[in-house]
């Protein structure tokens, strides 16, 4: 299911290597579209809010991104959708025009194993219009927790990870600014 050409994970999570690499984190959102199967998307790190829990292990994301209302209306249906966004849907000169969304997913309060509704699942799911202050769509849930979290390198209290490139980051300024030298030096001599 991994490798299926639909659920794109290779691409994906080549992306979140490289912020890896780069930032020291590394976000992939892993989801489930019924007749398609798995779904990868590697999600840009200053999207992301994330919250650990008393164990050091993430366990809450917050993150933020942009739907048009042609979008909105293919994820959530245009009933579901704030009166401005559903009106945008309507207008053809609107209908690509993007809106903020949150997407957050934290453990429930309410969880209760027993049940076979969305209380049964142990992650809740809820996506939030950013400029309406509205939920859309219905309260969710995971089974699992459907981001991947990846980091390099931490510290102790330390959420966010350190990449290869951060550690380096003084010499690799250093190197800019005597290159910004030596090409002066050759300005003045010419």
């Amino acid at each position: 299911a991994r490798y299926s050409p639909k659920a794109n994970f290779s691409g994906q999570n080549s992306e979140r290597w490289i912020s890896m690499g780069a930032f020291g984190t590394g976000v992939l959102f892993i989801d489930f579209e019924p007749g398609v199967g798995l779904r990868y998307k590697s999600v840009n790190l200053k999207d992301v809010f994330l919250m650990e829990n008393h164990q050091g292990m993430v366990d809450t994301v917050f993150r933020r991104f942009e739907y048009t209302a042609r979008q909105a209306a293919q994820r959530w249906g245009a009933d579901n959708l704030p009166e401005k966004i559903a009106k945008a849907l309507k207008d053809p000169k609107k209908i690509d025009k993007e809106f903020p969304f949150i997407h957050i997913v934290k453990p429930r309060l309410d969880f209760d194993d027993s049940r076979e509704d969305v209380r049964g699942k142990p992650w809740e799911s809820v996506y939030i219009s950013k400029d309406d202050k509205e939920q859309v769509g219905e309260n969710s849930g995971y089974g699992t927790f459907p981001y991947s979290i990846s980091r390099y390198v931490t510290a102790p209290d330390e959420v966010y990870g350190r990449g290869p490139a951060m550690m380096a980051l003084p010499d690799i300024k250093m190197l800019t600014e005597m290159s910004k030298t030596d090409i002066r030096a050759v300005h003045k001599l010419i």
